[in-house]
Formats: structure tokens, sequence, C-alpha cells
């Protein structure tokens, strides 16, 4: 089987993180973006080395709000 990869790179080409694709066919990937910052992104399909394909990726952060055992009383 070709050695195939999924890489993740900067607006100026710094590789953020390579992550190995182990399967043939379709198939998701799930990224952790914990440690990226908003901004835009390139992932590309490198196969034996060589860069297939290559997307951009918009990412924002979005801050979650979690609530608890709120109470609203109705008037």
């Amino acid at each position: 089987m070709n050695q195939a990869a999924i890489q993740v790179t900067d607006m100026v080409g710094r590789k953020i993180r390579s992550i190995s694709i182990n399967n043939r066919g379709n198939g998701k990937l799930l990224l952790n973006t914990a440690q990226l910052n908003t901004g835009t992104y390139f992932y590309s399909l490198l196969i034996e080395g060589q860069v297939l394909d290559t997307r951009k990726m918009i990412f924002e952060q979005v801050a979650a709000i979690h609530f608890e055992n709120l109470m609203v009383p109705y008037k």
C-alpha cells in the first residue's frame, strides 16, 4: 500500500500537523483544533511524499458556554 498522509500548513507554509492515513477509499479524518489559532490553513493530501491535492480551510474558534441547572422563572 502507498504511504498517504494529510499535512496541515499555515499561511506561510509552516507545517502544523501531519496525520498518517492507513485506510484506502473514502473516509473521515478528525483534526484536533485545540491548539489552532483562528485563521486560514491549508491541508494537502500526500501520496508517497508527493502532494496530490491542496485545499483551504478557514478555522474560527468558537467559545462554548455550558449552562447547567439553569432555572428561569416564567413571568
